[in-house]
């Protein structure tokens, strides 16, 4: 069965999608999900939450199987003891139409401890760009023995960048 899935952080860059799916991850659309917010986490990446009025940007990657869905499972980490996220059907906008899609959306327990009065060091909002998440993934696996992470959320046109000390 083909699937699609919506993706709104480091899974939106090519590159990483390929390299965890190994193989290519096809056509990747631009996307709305509509009732969502995302919020940067003290673990560097984003992570969804139902909002009335909230809208996140991403992106739509179709045709994929049974098993690269289990692949992004793992990478994300759903079947884990204590899992971050799980994996929910959605309708979003693509193109101003309906589409149905898979999603992974943060479960608030998980990150509600290390999010709330987490302060970053600094931020910087540059211009949005799609590489940025790669940039973050590095940055993140590089650094995080040291006591740094990195996040990064897309704010329409622009993306702010943190980095927190842990």
């Amino acid at each position: 069965m083909a699937h699609r899935l919506f993706t709104y952080g480091t899974l939106m860059d090519r590159d990483t999608m390929e390299g965890l799916l190994e193989h290519s991850a096809g056509v990747a659309r631009p996307a709305i999900l509509a009732g969502y917010q995302s919020y940067p986490s003290a673990y560097g990446y984003p992570y969804i939450l139902p909002v009335q009025e909230g809208a996140v940007e991403g992106v739509l990657w179709s045709g994929l199987s049974d098993e690269d869905l289990l692949r992004t499972d793992e990478y994300e980490g759903i079947l884990d003891e204590s899992p971050m996220y799980f994996r929910k059907s959605i309708t979003l906008d693509v193109d101003g139409q309906p589409v149905e899609a898979w999603v992974y959306v943060g479960i608030p327990e998980a990150f509600t401890d290390v999010s709330v009065d987490f302060e970053p060091l600094a931020t910087k909002e540059i211009p949005a760009n799609v590489d940025m998440y790669a940039l973050v993934d590095f940055l993140n696996d590089t650094l995080k023995d040291k006591g740094l992470l990195f996040g990064v959320r897309k704010n329409g046109e622009t993306m702010t960048i943190s980095i927190y000390e842990v």
